[in-house]
Order: C-alpha cells, then sequence, then structure tokens
C-alpha cells in the first residue's frame, strides 16, 4: 500500500514536471524518451504487481472470514445441543429423585407391615402354645374341637408366615433398587 502511494506522488510529481519545450528549444531527445518510458514501465509493472498482492490479500481475508462464520455457527450448534443435553440431564435427575422418594415411601410402608405381621405371627406361636397346653389338660370331645381349631388357625398361621416372607423379599429387593438409586444419583 505504502508502495502504491509512493508511485503515485512519483507520477504526479514527474507529470508536474512535463511541459512543452519552450519556444526555441530542442524536444527532448530519444534517450530522455526512451527513460521516461521505462520508467513509465516500471511503474505500470509496480503497480499491477502492488493491485495483484492487495487482490491477493483480500482474498485470503475474505476466506479467514467466511472460515470464521463457519466455525461460530458450529459453535452455536454445539452450544445448543450442549443446553438440550444439560435440559435431558436435569429432567433425569428429576424423575430419579422423585421414583427415589417413591421407593423411600413404599420401603417404609413396607416395613412397617412386615413389624406388624412379625408381631402377630409371635401372637399366634403364643396362643398356639397356650392352647396346646389347654389340650393336654381337656376332654376328648373338646380336644377334637379345639385340634379343628388349632389346625385352622395352623394353615393361617402358615399363609401368614408365606405373605411375611414374600414382604421381606419384596423390602430386600426394594431396599436394593433404592441403594442403586441413591449411588446413581450421587455419581
Amino acid at each position: 500500500m505504502r508502495a502504491l502511494y509512493v508511485l503515485c506522488v512519483v507520477v504526479v510529481w514527474a507529470l508536474e514536471g512535463v511541459r512543452p519545450a519552450p519556444a526555441g528549444q530542442p524536444p527532448a531527445s530519444e534517450e530522455e524518451v526512451n527513460v521516461l518510458m521505462f520508467g513509465v514501465l516500471q511503474f505500470s509493472e509496480s503497480l499491477r504487481h502492488t493491485f495483484q498482492s492487495t487482490e491477493a490479500k483480500l482474498a485470503r481475508l475474505a476466506n479467514a472470514v467466511r472460515n470464521t462464520e463457519v466455525l461460530v455457527r458450529q459453535l452455536d450448534q454445539q452450544t445448543l445441543q450442549a443446553k438440550q443435553a444439560e435440559a435431558q440431564i436435569k429432567e433425569g435427575i428429576h424423575h430419579l429423585q422423585a421414583q427415589t422418594a417413591d421407593l423411600k415411601s413404599t420401603a417404609e410402608q413396607t416395613k412397617g407391615k412386615v413389624q406388624l405381621v412379625e408381631q402377630g405371627d409371635l401372637e399366634l406361636k403364643t396362643k398356639l402354645m397356650e392352647l396346646d397346653s389347654t389340650l393336654k389338660m381337656a376332654n376328648p370331645d373338646s380336644v377334637k374341637l379345639l385340634k379343628e381349631d388349632v389346625q385352622k388357625h395352623s394353615r393361617i398361621l402358615r399363609d401368614l408366615l408365606d405373605w411375611t416372607q414374600h414382604q421381606k423379599q419384596s423390602l430386600q429387593l426394594q431396599s436394593q433398587q433404592l441403594t442403586q438409586l441413591q449411588k446413581q444419583n450421587g455419581s
């Protein structure tokens, strides 16, 4: 750019010096004209070279701007995708927290029920022992009736024991699931 400015100054200066030869002076010699033409040719070559290098620089700048625009668009897309992923992760965490709360509630309810059943089981065993001692002291007809009652209570007791066992297993499974969810939420 500086060279172009210098060349323009030289041309203007040279043109200011060009005047018609005063009357009575001989015109410029052929050698002077050749030197002047050679200077004009060098000036035009220098001007062409400056134009080409400026054009190349502008092309490189335009290419760099296009590349930067592409990168900015890609960064915008990546940012949008990251925000969407973040929203999905937050939604997943809220869902897991809700599931954890539900499992805790269910586990506590089941634990309470299992404790009640175990307490009922103990009470039934105590009553059976009392009945057994009463049977040993009772007459044969009442023993037969009591035996039938005992068998009926025994079936009920077995059913309760099976149900209690099932509830214990269910509670253990829920407790394991709750522990796994807590580990997932914690990590």
